[in-house]
């Protein structure tokens, strides 16, 4: 059953919450869900669950990639060949392209100081850089039956930092968990969309000042 939208908006502040305080020590919303007592009955559910996770973060990434977009050179066309999107895919690392977008927004908020906008993209990065993870999670996993308790979502055995030798494998997602992580990835997709705003809107004031003082120095 969908759940509904205020539920949906309600976990989404939890998650930027968790975001702005996050520190080693405390249990984040994009730290690996723990495997549930239940698998699934077939491997159909887990599939079509990663399939739509996927197609999620993808929207969520290329809001992303806006924003790096908007901080360089502001609003693109839509569709875009636009010369920072181009430069954006060519980062083949989720880890550099937001080591790339951290230095363009150190450079823009310097020159475009907005608090407000720079708290929310520091939210937004971090969250990114934390849902990453699972991501990969869900990208790379196999489904496989376990413990005879249904079908899971693990990683491979050639995985080996994600399947030690000794002790279980380091997820094991059913496809709750998998749905869990796919709305975090929308609600992530809908903040980066709040953020790429806030800095439009940022420079869009930064011009007027600029105009406002250029006009007072001029009479």
């Amino acid at each position: 059953m969908a759940r509904s939208r205020s539920k949906l908006k309600a976990d989404a502040r939890l998650i930027l919450k968790a975001a702005k305080q996050a520190t080693p020590r405390t249990r984040t919303p994009w730290d690996t869900p723990l495997k549930p007592a239940v698998g699934n009955p077939n491997k159909d559910q887990i599939f079509r669950t990663v399939g739509a996770a996927l197609d999620q973060w993808e929207f969520a990434e290329q809001a992303f990639a806006d924003i790096f977009v908007m901080m360089v050179e502001g609003w693109q066309d839509w569709p875009s060949s636009h010369p920072a999107l181009r430069a954006y895919g060519a980062v083949t690392s989720f880890s550099s392209r937001a080591d790339m977008i951290e230095e363009a927004a150190k450079g823009f908020f310097h020159e475009t100081p907005d608090p407000k906008a720079e708290e929310l993209f520091k939210s937004a990065i971090r969250a990114m850089r934390g849902f990453s993870g699972r991501r990969n999670d869900i990208a790379h996993g196999r489904v496989t039956f376990l413990d005879d308790t249904g079908y899971y979502l693990c990683p491979g055995l050639f995985a080996s930092r994600k399947n030690p030798i000794r002790g279980p494998a380091t997820y094991a997602y059913s496809s709750k968990e998998i749905n869990y992580l796919n709305n975090c990835f929308n609600f992530l997709e809908q903040h980066l969309r709040g953020v790429e705003i806030a800095i439009y809107e940022a420079q869009q004031a930064a011009i007027a000042r600029k105009t406002s003082s250029a006009s007072d120095s001029a009479e």
